[in-house]
């Protein structure tokens, strides 16, 4: 009985399409790379450029396994919110710091707390968020992708909150007491508006 159990959910895995294995090998790059931010010494004997090819793979992967199970376009409108969200969280992860302000002198990254950074620690998972439900608002794709997507985001920045930002990003301890983890507070609209 177990082993037909496993033999069924073997056929099962087999069975899946491209397009849903896409998005969980995206996030599995993701996770490597935030691996090795854990494990210096492992990332120590890899290529420096690794990580941007991880982050890279990951969003490709991610975006492609997205845009094979959209068949049918709804709404322009709803699909014009999703890009702008999509342009956010490109701007959020890599256009709203540069080098010199996410680095300290002595070369350990230090945390940013500027811009989007200052509303809460997170806001790129705001921005994914709502590219995806506007993505469900605009077109055919099915809302299951967009919650288990959202649901393996939330599980990521979580696994960064605890384990990885504490580790890499110098004041990262500080920051988490001033600025919220997703949701924007008062205070933090106000420090958002002050730097």
């Amino acid at each position: 009985s177990i082993l037909k159990n496993l033999g069924r959910s073997a056929a099962r895995f087999a069975d899946m399409k491209a397009e849903k294995l896409l998005p969980a090998a995206g996030f599995a790059g993701f996770a490597a790379k935030e691996l090795g931010d854990i494990f210096p010494k492992l990332r120590a004997k890899l290529p420096e450029s690794i990580g941007a090819i991880e982050y890279a793979v990951g969003i490709g992967a991610v975006a492609t396994g997205t845009l094979m199970q959209i068949k049918k376009l709804r709404s322009v409108p709803a699909c014009a919110v999703a890009a702008a969200f999509l342009g956010m969280q490109m701007y959020v992860l890599f256009g709203c710091f540069s080098g010199k302000d996410a680095y300290c002198e002595n070369g350990k990254q230090s945390v940013y707390d500027k811009g989007p950074y200052a509303l809460c620690r997170h806001p790129g998972l705001i921005a994914f968020a709502g590219a995806y439900a506007s993505l469900c608002l605009g077109t055919d794709l099915p809302k299951r992708t967009a919650a288990v997507l959202t649901l393996l985001d939330l599980l990521l920045v979580a696994f960064e909150d605890v384990l990885v930002f504490p580790k890499t990003l110098s004041g990262y301890d500080e920051y988490k007491k001033t600025t919220p983890f997703l949701i924007p507070t008062a205070e933090s609209i106000k420090r958002f508006f002050e730097k």
